[in-house]
């Protein structure tokens, strides 16, 4: 219903399947503005770009959607969730984080409890499983997150799936783990 930007320029992508007499639809909006500093980066290296995925979404590829499944990634300007169930996205939602402050666990929980309440009461399913990426700071996170749903939280990416030793934390490349292993 409302975006923090100007629709009118807006690029819009969508995707829509048959479900169970209806239609699945997942719709993605972004700046053109922001997209097209996305796809310079490929056209100044000499290529198309064909896909430009968030993060999040491109995370999602390993998970497990099989049950309802809540999937956090926490960076240090936004927390981004996503619930999956029956083999479909259930919920996308990503929150801003509290500019200058420290990223407490309890806190962030709490602005995760209501959309599992959302999920719970519209979809009539408890979440059984926690996937959680989390940057410096944000690790009590995990804790708030069983106590609050009773489920075992795991991490979204494990830092031995990222080779190489870049000193980058495993969490900021889970897109790319999750869109080349999904």
């Amino acid at each position: 219903k409302s975006l923090p930007f100007d629709v009118e320029h807006a690029a819009l992508s969508c995707d829509a399947r048959p479900r169970d007499g209806g239609v699945l639809v997942v719709a993605a909006v972004i700046p053109a503005a922001v997209l097209q500093e996305y796809e310079s980066v490929f056209h100044e290296a000499g290529y198309n770009p064909g896909v430009v995925v968030p993060s999040m979404l491109a995370a999602l590829g390993p998970v497990d959607a099989s049950q309802p499944t809540l999937v956090v990634k926490v960076d240090t300007e936004t927390t981004t969730l996503a619930i999956v169930a029956r083999e479909q996205l259930s919920l996308f939602r990503t929150l801003e984080n509290p500019q200058g402050g420290s990223l407490e666990g309890e806190r962030l929980a709490e602005d995760v409890y209501a959309s599992l309440i959302f999920f719970q009461d519209n979809y009539g399913m408890k979440v059984e499983r926690v996937r959680l990426g989390v940057v410096a700071g944000a690790e009590p996170l995990a804790a708030a997150l069983e106590a609050q749903t009773g489920a075992r939280v795991e991490e979204l990416v494990a830092e031995t799936a990222v080779s190489g030793g870049s000193g980058v934390p495993a969490t900021l490349l889970a897109g790319v783990v999750g869109a080349l292993t999904g």
